[in-house]
């Protein structure tokens, strides 16, 4: 099989607008225009508010699942941890820095040791609360924070792992990644919400490494699988094709 070929013939490279209706209604809320959530695995809020985020199945055997999402911009701060507190997440993955070659990607939607007590934007009249426990550097690539967040009378710890090594549209050093899925493996992946800047490619590349390691199915349905339930993702052939070869290199303990 040529993997590189193989990849342009995958389904749903682009969102198709007539399966995302609820995505078109908001979107405002939508970082890019082009990419929209699909409503038959949108991840719902209490509120009715929406968020650009999709349940991705890691194992079709036991349905277990991941959301993946957009980065929070200042319109969906309130709805990003409202969907962590009420999806009991224990895990944020972020694969992007906040800008890349003078580009915004992804807004500052957490607090800091500088500020360690925040509400962001519309949160300030809000229920919900994030406040800074903890910080520390991995590495100079991979760096962990801890926060709690306080809805309703109950407070949730939730753990951020901010990866900054891997640039949009590429794929990263092996060894860096293996360090990224240590850290991660532990969490079972219903607790996960992992995201880029438009979630799709390094999300989707991430996602799918997650999906091998555990089936070891075929590349291509694997890819065609998960974007029926988020459309595009893995971005380029030479994410597709890092899928394959990570999951051959990086050896997670099971």
């Amino acid at each position: 099989m040529n993997i590189s070929s193989d990849f342009t013939d995958i389904p749903l490279a682009e969102a198709d607008p007539y399966l995302c209706k609820f995505s078109l209604i908001h979107h405002e809320k939508n970082r890019y225009t082009d990419v929209l959530a699909p409503d038959a695995t949108l991840v719902a809020l209490s509120s009715g508010d929406y968020i650009n985020a999709n349940f991705v199945t890691i194992d079709p055997l036991t349905s277990s699942k991941v959301i993946a999402c957009q980065a929070p911009m200042p319109s969906t701060f309130y709805a990003f941890w409202l969907m962590c507190f009420e999806q009991k997440v224990d895990l944020i993955v972020m694969l992007t820095d906040f800008y890349e070659k003078g580009v915004l990607k992804c807004d500052l939607y957490f607090p800091s040791k500088l500020n360690p007590l925040a509400i962001y934007n519309e949160c300030l009249s809000s229920p919900i609360l994030v406040s800074y426990k903890s910080h520390r550097n991995v590495n100079v690539e991979i760096s962990e924070m801890v926060f709690d967040v306080s809805f309703d009378g109950v407070v949730r710890e939730i753990c951020h792992l901010h990866y900054r090594g891997w640039i949009d549209r590429s794929t990263p050093e092996i060894e860096s990644l293996k360090i990224c899925l240590d850290f991660v493996y532990p969490f079972t992946p219903s607790s996960l919400v992992i995201h880029c800047s438009a979630g799709l490619g390094r999300t989707g590349t991430f996602i799918g490494i997650l999906r091998e390691l555990k089936t070891g199915e075929n590349l291509r349905e694997l890819v065609k699988q998960i974007r029926t339930e988020r459309h595009g993702l893995v971005q380029t052939r030479e994410q597709y094709k890092f899928i394959d070869s990570a999951s051959r290199c990086v050896k997670v303990k099971n």
